[in-house]
């Protein structure tokens, strides 16, 4: 299945996601949207 949709973050994008999931102090919606962009993120690297 072809990606709908590409994502690429820069490396600031991906620091401030990451730190949002660290905190914990959002709301879960905006956790998991934070990790559904980490995911499709095509210049990330594995966790």
């Amino acid at each position: 299945m072809a990606k709908k949709y590409r994502v690429t973050l820069t490396l600031e994008e991906q620091h401030k996601l990451k730190e949002l999931i660290q905190t914990r102090f959002a709301k879960a919606v905006k956790i998991q949207r934070a990790y559904a962009l980490l995911a499709a993120d095509e210049n990330g690297t594995k966790r």
